[in-house]
């Protein structure tokens, strides 16, 4: 049986898809860019550090939905566009701030574009539920 999870620190989804799933002891989020949770209004368009910080924080808001943490999350899947690749490697020092040993499996994946042209990151992401 599936259950959509939603938290309102997250931006709401604005089409036919669902924040996060849970499913069977599993967590699937929908990809999150750096987004405002109430306006939808982008974050921080020029800047890949804030914009990976904003996004973050908007998954742990999903997973606090969910009733887990950090811990919870295995794996996590960046989408960056060409624009976001001279400053990445500053993002790696964020997934310290937000995770524990032993971290989260990751993927990186360079891009052309978003969806929104002044995303330069957007996260996907699997958590197992507690």
């Amino acid at each position: 049986m599936k259950e959509r999870i939603e938290s309102a620190g997250a931006p709401i989804p604005i089409g036919p898809y669902s924040q996060a799933i849970a499913v069977e002891g599993l967590l699937f989020c929908a990809g999150q860019g750096a987004l405002h949770p109430a306006t939808h209004a982008p974050e921080h368009p020029d800047d890949i550090v804030a914009q990976t910080r904003y996004v973050y924080r908007n998954l742990m808001e999903v997973l606090r939905a969910a009733g887990a943490g950090p811990a919870a999350m295995v794996k996590t899947v960046e989408f960056i566009t060409p624009a976001a690749l001279p400053r990445y490697r500053e993002t790696a020092a964020l997934r310290r701030e937000f995770f524990r040993p032993p971290y989260p499996a990751a993927t990186g994946i360079v891009c052309q574009r978003l969806v929104r042209p002044e995303m330069l990151i957007e996260v996907d992401a699997l958590a197992v539920l507690p």
